[in-house]
């Protein structure tokens, strides 16, 4: 079997044995290069989905309501700037855990760390994005660019009390936030948990007496 060939070798091979060290690499590379290959065309799947809808969505506020709303675009180009730094650091993560002449054990945990910090971040930053787009709406709402004849309780106008609809935005907020979290927690771990687990296995295997 390729992982008992390779913890064999991990177990007998001294520092200074360069082939020792050719076959470790060899087969960690060829072990795996499918999980981390996987998770590079996935996030290429999501840069290419943000391109296409986010370029889509942005040319729209930038044109329709007399650019009334041009705010809501500069704040998906925010969004769509930070994606690709991202990307970029990301993908050049992947690119050196699947270096095969520089693959080492010490190095692909340490890369595996980093990387499960970008897929937390990614589900954190995910989740306040809905806050802060409720926020922003509120804002547009407030400066009469969107609003509507309403009275009562949801009215924001300079008038009215700003503390029970700034409550009422809190409690959406919170609302919408908690379904998407699960959402992105599934979709993080469809796309890159699971080939993040596998990776982990095959180290702790390796370790293994």
């Amino acid at each position: 079997m390729e992982l008992d060939e390779l913890k064999e070798i991990w177990k007998n091979s001294e520092p200074s044995s360069q082939k020792a060290d050719e076959q470790l690499k060899e087969l960690l590379g060829k072990t795996s290069a499918g999980p981390i290959r996987r998770m590079k065309r996935n996030l290429l799947y999501e840069l290419i989905a943000i391109i296409v809808s986010y370029s889509i969505t942005i040319v729209y506020y930038f044109s329709a309501f007399q650019g009334k709303l041009i705010i809501i675009a500069w704040f998906m180009i925010t969004i769509a700037l930070s994606f690709f730094v991202y990307y970029y650091r990301k993908n050049k993560l992947l690119n050196e855990m699947e270096c095969v002449t520089c693959m080492v054990k010490s190095n692909l945990e340490m890369q595996l760390k980093t990387l499960e910090k970008y897929i937390r971040f990614y589900l954190f930053s995910g989740m306040l994005v809905v806050p802060i787009s409720m926020a922003i709406f509120a804002w547009i709402y407030y400066q009469g660019m969107t609003r509507f004849p309403i009275t009562g309780w949801l009215d924001i106008s300079t008038t009215g009390s700003p503390w029970k609809p700034a409550l009422l935005w809190i409690l959406a907020s919170i609302i919408l936030s908690v379904p998407i979290w699960f959402m992105n927690k599934w979709y993080l771990n469809k796309l890159y948990g699971k080939h993040i687990v596998h990776l982990k296995k095959i180290l702790q295997e390796m370790s293994d007496d």
